[in-house]
């Protein structure tokens, strides 16, 4: 579905191009692609600023900010961002205001009407009030900048605008401060998983529904109850569309018993949805109060993943149950009340006007319960699954108003050991994130940040009754109650989104987690494989390419029979593969295909290809539950049959696709990394502008995770890695390492748009450090800002 609704997205942009751009603007946009590229020389009037601010461009385009005050760094970089990425700015804060069908029109509206039933940025507007005034600060000196720079942009807008015929309007303290929801609700997927199982549990048998859910306990009467009178594979199937991938990062650290230097070594690459520009945006900021480089997200002040002086930390998902479903009972004499363990209560109601370019205005109700919005008026689909007498309210720990997670970041910057860095979390609110640490005095360690729900009753991973407060939740887990700890025995932490606790934890974090543990097992590996680490040795590691989960898998697909030639020839191939998914080689292709094809015969054969064909299984299963299927599930054909069978099968559609040549089948031909606009990049001619893309190395369970979704059995677009790399050496804060999955200008004609992808993808990186002149001496040039 989110394909298909890029592509509906792009084809009415097309439209919108051939509508909004005549002749006179054609001739303004090949003006504008001449004589778009900003200076990097020279003097900017910046009001404001205390005093002046000087940048400087390295050779890679990235900005080092030398500045006396970090109030006026703050400044400067809402200039920067807004010079480099106001398009990614301008659609992060429409999607946030529920103001994209403003642009795009009616296919917006999706995306609209879920922002404006959370209320999103109603609540980053309230939140903005209750701002530590020094925070409040920092927010209204980035706003000050980036409206100075669209007051007096230094180039024309960004070609997105022209062909849209778009002008942004001011920016506001709420559009930084409604990141971290959206965030939070990307890495916050529980309430999707909930709707799925309350579809399945009606369809499958118990012992079915174990087999794909082993993890999951079971729906209590009450809540099988609730269930009840619900069409929930039709709410499960016009659920708004997720905002992009919501798992997967790498993060270890080890103290400096483990390594050459004395000093500990720190690693992160995040994993998010793929495009370009890539989500991230690098700086670096000198200050008397302090030094920082690392990775920013334009719309907001602060440096999100990187170092300063003295620490460098780093961040997973950690994928707890932070949202949970709530079926409420509408009095059936009173549709505006609804029932409560005390009695019946008023839904708390809103008007919502939504504006849409080239339609009528859409008039949305918005109603909320005691456990939050009600998310089944999102869409008149939704709303008839549940019926009249029904309604879905969602809680969800992103909205509470009082977030102070911008706090967190502002002080996380300042930290400057392992006390400082802590009460610094205990201000982290959303999303739920797994933190690793570092300082120069050789400490190390990890905490899980974010509170999770405490619940009068373990959850079952259904959406439970809302009438009965059964489920309610009392409370969110004081920070103390967190899992965490420094200085381990083990000499290190490692985190690649599996669990982070024991099912016997005193509060419950999730029943399951996002990711199974091969990556992780990976890391270990490698580290348990050697000593006296480098800088070197942690950026070759996060570009390991060895697909780990076939250490489980291929033992038992190797017992296959196939009874073709090709099919004969490809598993003699896997027999002597060394399971790293090279882009050059075959092996990982024929992998690949026969796994995912393998996974959706086993399921076809436990739930029937009815379920499959409506959608429910579009992602992949562990690895686990596929082996536990093929165990009581290969059918009279026996294992080697089906595994024969199978692989013959995906064989034979890999030679129709990429001919009889198996040697000459190469993994990237068909695994190539999405590197393109998420707005434009299928629309023929003007795509092909903002494409970037390349064949990429790894997989679905690689350190360098180049993870791929839906797939027609013979293409596996890469649409999910490490956007942002970086390793940190405290024995030399600047040697740490960085690199882009793309660059950092958002303008696809400036040479700074895909300078970092090639460097990407081999693995390579680069430095943050220097003085002014050292900087300027191989850079791009030096401007200065004055007030």
């Amino acid at each position: 579905m989110r394909r298909l609704g890029r592509v509906l997205i792009a084809l009415a942009i097309l439209l919108l191009v051939i509508v909004l751009v005549p002749t006179g603007i054609v001739g303004g946009v090949i003006a504008w692609v001449k004589f778009s590229p900003p200076a990097t020389n020279g003097e900017v009037k910046l009001a404001g600023l205390a005093a002046p601010v000087d940048l400087v461009w390295d050779k890679n385009a990235v900005p080092h900010i030398f500045a006396n005050s970090l109030r006026d760094s703050y400044r400067t970089l809402g200039w920067l961002h807004a010079r480099d990425r106001l398009w990614q700015m301008e659609t992060q804060r429409r999607i946030g205001q529920g103001r994209l069908s403003e642009l795009v029109g009616k296919l917006g509206l999706g995306f609209d009407e879920e922002m404006r039933v959370l209320g999103f940025y109603r609540l980053a507007e309230a939140n903005y009030a209750t701002l530590n005034p020094e925070v409040r600060a920092d927010v209204d000196a980035y706003t000050a900048g980036v409206n100075a720079y669209l007051a007096h942009p230094a180039a024309p807008l960004p070609i997105e605008f022209q062909l849209l015929h778009a002008t942004p309007e001011p920016w506001r303290p709420a559009d930084s401060l409604v990141w971290g929801r959206l965030m939070a609700l990307q890495l916050s997927e529980n309430y999707r998983a909930e709707a799925l199982r309350a579809e399945l549990v009606g369809k499958l048998s118990p012992d079915a529904f174990k087999d794909l859910f082993p993890g999951s306990p079971e729906a209590g009467p009450m809540t099988l109850a609730a269930l009840n009178g619900i069409d929930w594979q039709r709410f499960a199937g016009h659920l708004p569309a997720v905002l992009g991938p919501d798992h997967a990062s790498n993060e270890w650290v080890v103290d400096g018993t483990l390594t050459k230097s004395g000093k500990p070594l720190l690693a992160n690459d995040p994993h998010l949805g793929l495009s370009a520009p890539i989500l991230w945006y690098l700086v670096r900021t000198v200050t008397p109060e302090g030094n920082l480089a690392g990775v920013t997200f334009p719309g907001v002040p602060y440096t999100v993943l990187g170092h300063n002086d003295r620490i460098a930390w780093g961040s997973t998902t950690t994928g707890g149950d932070v949202q949970d479903l709530f079926v409420e009972d509408v009095v059936p004499t009173d549709p505006g009340q609804y029932k409560t363990p005390d009695g019946q209560a008023a839904f708390v109601t809103r008007d919502e006007v939504i504006k849409v370019r080239f339609g009528e205005d859409i008039h949305l109700k918005v109603r909320e319960t005691r456990h939050g919005p009600v998310i089944s008026d999102i869409d008149p689909d939704l709303a008839a699954a549940v019926g009249k007498d029904k309604a879905v309210a969602l809680s969800f720990v992103a909205l509470n108003v009082d977030d102070t997670t911008v706090e967190a970041l502002r002080d996380i910057d300042h930290a400057h050991d392992w006390p400082s860095f802590q009460a610094a979390l205990k201000l982290w609110h959303s999303p739920e994130q797994n933190i690793v640490y570092a300082d120069v005095d050789g400490h190390i360690g990890f905490t899980s940040v974010g509170p999770v729900p405490l619940r009068k009753r373990p959850t079952d991973d259904f959406p439970a009754p809302g009438a009965t407060g059964e489920a309610d939740w009392v409370g969110l887990a004081d920070f103390s109650q967190l899992p965490q700890g420094a200085d381990p025995a083990s000499h290190r932490f490692i985190n690649a989104n599996n669990r982070v606790v024991p099912s016997n934890y005193p509060i419950y974090i999730a029943s399951t987690y996002g990711d199974d543990p091969f990556r992780a097992q990976r890391i270990t590996d490698m580290l348990n494989a050697g000593a006296n680490y480098t800088a070197d040795d942690f950026s070759r590691m996060q570009n390991d390419v060895k697909e780990q989960d076939a250490d489980l898998m291929l033992p038992r697909m190797l017992a296959a029979a196939p009874t073709t030639d090709a099919g004969r020839q490809a598993l003699e191939r896997l027999k002597g593969w060394d399971r790293m998914m090279q882009q050059d080689r075959p092996e990982p292709l024929i992998y690949s295909a026969w796994a995912s094809l393998l996974k959706r015969t086993l399921l076809e054969k436990r739930v029937g290809a009815g379920i499959l064909a409506g959608g429910a299984f579009g992602y992949g299963f562990s690895p686990y539950i596929t082996l536990g299927l093929l165990d009581k599930y290969a059918g009279a054909e026996g294992q080697a049959g089906i595994l024969g069978a199978t692989l013959d099968t995906a064989v034979a559609a890999l030679v129709k696709t990429y001919g009889a040549d198996m040697s000459a089948w190469r993994w990237g031909e068909a695994h190539r990394a999405m590197l393109t606009s998420q707005l434009f990049g299928a629309i023929p001619v003007v795509g092909s502008l903002f494409d970037i893309g390349l064949p990429a190395r790894g997989g679905v369970e690689t350190v360098n995770r180049a993870g791929f979704g839906r797939t027609d059995g013979v293409h596996f677009p890469d649409v999910h890695g490490p956007g942002y790399r970086g390793v940190f050496d405290l024995a030399n804060l600047d040697d740490s390492r960085f690199i882009l999955a793309t660059g950092e200008s958002g303008n696809p004609f400036s040479p700074h748009y895909r300078d970092m992808t090639q460097r990407w993808h081999d693995g390579e990186t680069i430095t943050l450090s220097g003085n002014e002149d050292q900087v300027a001496a191989t850079g791009l040039g030096r401007q200065r800002f004055l007030p």
